[in-house]
This record gives structure tokens, sequence and C-alpha cells, in this order.
């Protein structure tokens, strides 16, 4: 169904009566919409059962700016994506807006985004999957949150990660495209079991050898030089290491 028509058809069967159509449109507690009206966001909090929030295709009817603000106590998991590609149109998603108390997966993956806008991430308790790749951020509002353990930063423009350490949850991290990256601090998070630094541009990863949880690693398309060794480097006595991409490396 296009946009137009999605529109139409909440414009004649529903009117102003939004709470109706989007109870209509939810599926095993799961609701995808591809459309937001200035007034929308204050009627999740009507929602008793949904628990899953999709607006990846996220298209807006007005040109300003606008504070994306979300309040449901049922809703575990949001994923959020503007298709408005023009610079003035950015999603303008403040983490502080969302009254989301039962978060557990929040996906913000090329947003535009700012580290600024992810401050008060620690008010979500449960939250354990964050994704904000794409964005211009680093870990300033994300080394405090301590129920994580998955986290995506591709292609965040990071450097330096030293409080990474303090996640001491982690099992699965992607730090895929962000070249020049320094992973010593990686070697102090020892549950990490899924890891992806490929496309990085590292001489060397030496340092990850104390990962002894380490199951799959991707380190394509980087610069190492004796790949078969380097691969490993230290986990091989790690019997549940099962996975070793290095593909395109020098």
């Amino acid at each position: 169904m296009t946009e137009q028509n999605n529109q139409n058809m909440r414009n004649n069967k529903y009117g102003d009566n939004i709470i109706k159509y989007y109870e209509d449109n939810i599926r095993e507690g799961s609701l995808q919409i591809g459309s937001w009206r200035r007034g929308d966001d204050t009627q999740l909090k009507n929602f008793k059962f949904l628990e899953k929030f999709n607006i990846t295709k996220l298209i807006i009817f007005f040109d300003n700016q606008f504070r994306l603000k979300l309040k449901n106590q049922t809703i575990k998991q949001l994923f959020v994506k503007t298709s408005i590609n023009v610079e003035k149109d950015v999603l303008n998603l403040i983490v502080d807006d969302l009254e989301l108390e039962n978060l557990e997966v929040l996906l913000l993956d090329s947003n535009k985004m700012c580290s600024e806008q992810l401050n008060h991430l620690t008010k979500f308790k449960k939250l354990h999957t964050l994704d904000v790749s794409f964005n211009d951020v680093d870990l300033t509002h994300i080394h405090n949150v301590l129920s994580l353990t998955k986290l995506s930063m591709q292609r965040c423009g990071l450097k330096h990660i030293e409080c990474i350490s303090s996640l001491v949850n982690l099992e699965y991290l992607d730090l895929s495209v962000n070249s020049g990256i320094d992973i010593n601090p990686l070697c102090k998070i020892t549950t990490i079991t899924q890891l992806n630094i490929s496309n990085c541009n590292l001489y060397q990863i030496d340092q990850i050898g104390s990962l002894i949880n380490l199951k799959v690693l991707d380190a394509s398309s980087n610069q190492l030089q004796n790949v078969d060794s380097i691969c490993y480097c230290g986990v091989r006595a790690n019997f549940d290491f099962n996975k070793c991409l290095c593909n395109n490396c020098a």
C-alpha cells in the first residue's frame, strides 16, 4: 500500500480517531506505521498491549524539525528511522522524550543523530540491545548503560573507546567501519562472544587475545599481516571459538 493510499484510508475511514486506526493495525503486539502527524505521539500511552513499535519508514507531514515524544508502559522494542534525507527534516529524537519504562531494544541507526541526543539512556533499566550505527555519536552517554548485552556502532567515526570497558555484560559488539579506532580497551571486556572489527584499517589485533569467551570474529578488510596466526591471536585455547573472518586483509 502506498503512503498516499495509507493516508487516504486514515482520513476516509477513521477521520481523527487515530487511536482506532492504530489499534486495528496492531499485529501480535507489533505496530508498523509509515506516517507521523503532530499529536500522534500523545496517543501511544493508550495502547495496553503494544510491545513492538516500528517507524523505520517514517514520513513526516511537516517541514520543520519536531520532537518525537513517546510514552507507553508496554513497548519493549522501538525502531526509528526517518526516510527524509533533507537536512531540515532530520528527526529530532531526544532520548529524554522517551517514557518507555520497559524498553529492551532500541534501534536508532541512520538518523543523523549526535551524542547529546542519547543523554539519559541509563533510565532504560531493561535495555539490552542498542544500535546507533551510521550516526555521529560516541560512547559518552552509552558506557553507563550497564544492562547492554548487544551494541552496534558501525561507522560512527569512533577513535577512542576507553570507557567501553564499563559495559561488563556486553556479548555482541559491532565496531566495523571505524577507521583508525583504538581497540586496546576491548581486552577488558571478556564477556564478548561476537566481535566485528572489519574495515577499521587495523594493522594488528593482538589485543583481543584475552577475550576468552570469543566465538565469532570478523576482522576482514583490514591491513593485517600473517592472517593465519593473527586471526586466532591467543583465543585458540577457547574450544568454542568457531568462526574467524579475515577476508581482504593485506
